[in-house]
């Protein structure tokens, strides 16, 4: 990858990627390696046919970013149902307990 193009480009994305973000060491060599790809075949390609060819350097980042919110939402979204399920079954059994100590009074 001797194109300054490429190197801009995965310049670009690294910069765009926060730090913080998990599996960042293996979406940018993800990335890389799909560019290196189309690089090889496009020799001479600029950095606007780069972005023609893949996006914005942020759409990208957007994109798996988005990917793994929605994997992190779904897994949220499933505790608080598991959460709800045993506070429900907790609240059931102590009303039944409640009832039966009232009936028990009468």
């Amino acid at each position: 990858m001797n194109n300054r193009a490429v190197k801009k480009y995965i310049w670009t994305i690294k910069k765009v990627l926060p730090f913080v973000y998990n599996n960042r060491k293996r979406i940018i060599n993800n990335i890389k390696s799909d560019i290196a790809e189309y690089a090889k075949e496009n020799e001479s390609c600029t950095y606007e046919e780069l972005v023609d060819a893949f996006g914005s350097p942020e759409d990208i980042v957007n994109e798996y970013m988005s990917e793994t919110i929605s994997k992190r939402e779904i897994c949220l979204c499933l505790i608080i149902i598991l959460v709800c399920g045993d506070c429900s079954n907790i609240l059931a059994s102590d009303m039944n307990e409640m009832q039966k100590q009232i009936a028990g009074m009468t």
